[in-house]
């Protein structure tokens, strides 16, 4: 059976330049809070069926079901009226709120509350509530981030080249392998 060995390996090279195209864009482009979902960030070559695919996956929790990616959530935001399950996490927007220093306002009296952790969970879990209510507004005018169109289209060309170059090569290779079996 073909291994593709070669074309993984193209796969992973290419996986590790975008990934770390990817966590700089995120660095200068304003997505960073604390900092930890892009330092999580790490390609992963995987096989689905007969294909091989290239994703970016992150430790950074995303919902149980896990329906996003949290390169899909950065890119598009999420949709509203998702299961429940799939709300985000509030303890990751409570570390958002305190690396940020956002402001809290107590509900009620409109005033300014107190920054601490209560507060600060109280506000995630209500963000959070609206979050999977609403879902996010899209980034960057209604478009997004728009990642892929950014990042990866203009090294799709040579990614091709590549992927192609190293699947000839496997099958070069699985055939002379072939070849030295035929008696």
């Amino acid at each position: 059976m073909l291994a593709y060995t070669r074309v993984r390996t193209a796969l992973k090279t290419w996986g590790d330049k975008f990934s770390e195209k990817l966590k700089n864009f995120l660095r200068n482009d304003g997505f960073k809070a604390t900092g930890g979902t892009i330092d999580q960030i790490k390609p992963v070559v995987s096989t689905e069926g007969d294909n091989l695919k290239l994703e970016f996956e992150s430790k950074a929790k995303v919902g149980r079901s896990k329906t996003y990616t949290i390169v899909d959530i950065i890119d598009k935001g999420r949709k509203k009226n998702s299961p429940i399950e799939d709300r985000p996490p509030y303890k990751a927007i409570e570390e958002w709120i305190l690396a940020k220093g956002v402001t809290i306002r107590n509900q009620k009296s409109g005033k300014f509350a107190k920054k601490d952790e209560l507060n600060a969970r109280r506000a995630a879990i209500a963000i959070s509530r609206s979050i999977n209510k609403e879902g996010t507004i899209k980034r960057k005018g209604g478009t997004g981030a728009r990642l892929y169109e950014n990042l990866f289209v203009p090294e799709q060309e040579n990614l091709k080249l590549e992927i192609a170059n190293a699947h000839r090569d496997d099958v070069i290779e699985y055939m002379k392998q072939q070849n030295k079996n035929i008696k």
